[in-house]
């Protein structure tokens, strides 16, 4: 199911969305890009957090 969203967006980000769309149309690569980079975020941000879990501080005492 799709929703219809209105948004701004600078005019230089319109014209190379444009430029890279092809004959797709606009809305449909921008709906492909905005996945892509949901889950490049999403993806980012559990390395972050396995990051943070995973490595002791530097401020922490070493224990010897």
């Amino acid at each position: 199911m799709k929703a219809k969203v209105a948004f701004t967006v600078d005019q230089d980000v319109l014209k190379e969305i444009d430029r890279l769309r092809g004959i797709a149309c606009r809305s449909a690569f921008i709906n492909h890009v905005l996945k892509i980079g949901l889950r490049t975020y999403i993806a980012s941000e559990k390395q972050a957090r396995r990051r943070e879990s995973t490595c002791p501080s530097q401020n922490e005492p070493s224990g010897n």
